[in-house]
């Protein structure tokens, strides 16, 4: 069983709707992507694409907010939503460390202030 963890030091962005205008739709987020592809690319090395049913244990951690008391609490409840941050990372890793996001059938996810915002997630192959 296979497993590999991987830190992307940008804030998290999260995911976001592909645009329309007529007939025509694109995706403004292709760019951000194509960043964080790179980076899990870079840590993954020459090793082979993940893919078989996966795990995947996630922890985005978000910069504070300046108006956020310091007894407030440490988990991040308001917008953007988790999904959004996990729409957004799976997209990111598709081709690029696994073979397709299909196969994420497991995981566990947090969302948290910290003054270093960053995305360390643990992929696992499963029997």
């Amino acid at each position: 069983m296979r497993s590999k963890s991987y830190c992307i030091e940008i804030n998290p962005i999260p995911w976001q709707r592909a645009r329309c205008r007529g007939k025509q739709f694109w995706d403004n987020q292709v760019k951000d992507k194509v960043s964080y592809g790179l980076i899990m690319q870079q840590q993954h090395g020459k090793e082979p694409l993940f893919k078989g049913p996966l795990r995947l244990d996630i922890v985005f951690y978000i910069r504070s907010p300046k108006a956020r008391s310091k007894h407030a609490s440490l988990w991040h409840t308001t917008w953007p939503d988790f999904d959004n941050f996990l729409k957004f990372i799976c997209d990111a890793m598709n081709k690029v460390i696994i073979v397709d996001d299909k196969y994420i059938c497991s995981g566990s996810f947090d969302c948290k202030y910290d003054p270093n915002p960053r995305t360390e997630l643990t992929l696992t192959e499963l029997e």
